[in-house]
């Protein structure tokens, strides 16, 4: 039995806006495990986007602990390294350059990393299958639908 490992690992995320009048995140608690496939689904506004910014470092909360592979987000002194090394984001349409194709617009968080071009296109590939899309990677962003 393999031992289990805790990648993404979340205690009492709280999080408000406009001057603490909109209580966004109020004392989260998640663990996710390494391997597993996790959906974070809602209607719309209930905030899943303010937990995948937190998660992704792209935003600071309120109180609260995020340890994402052992490293505690709140307490980076490099958000923007952490994201080009540990964190891969995919975004719909209005992130995407409409100019590249999907293979391009993978690659570009890439160029941080100072990684090959083979390898960039080599990991572009492979993330194209993993959600699966594997044979669009030539195709513009306007030719997908919201979902791809």
């Amino acid at each position: 039995m393999s031992e289990r490992y805790i990648v993404i690992d979340i205690h009492g995320l709280r999080q408000t806006f406009e001057s603490a009048r909109i209580n966004a995140l109020n004392g989260v608690d998640l663990k996710f495990e390494r391997g597993e496939w996790e959906a974070i689904v809602g209607p719309s506004v209930c905030r899943k986007s303010t937990l995948l910014h937190l998660i992704a470092s792209l935003d600071h909360p309120d109180c609260g602990q995020i340890i994402v592979d052992d490293h505690d987000l709140t307490k980076l002194r490099n958000s923007n390294h952490h994201r080009s090394h540990h964190i891969g984001m995919s975004f719909q349409f209005h992130n995407l350059l409409p100019d590249l194709t999907v293979a391009e617009n993978i690659q570009v968080p890439m160029f941080e990393i100072g990684i090959s071009a083979r390898e960039r296109r080599k990991r572009a590939e492979q993330r194209t299958a993993d959600v699966g899309l594997a044979g669009k990677e030539k195709q513009r962003p306007v030719v997908l639908s919201g979902g791809e």
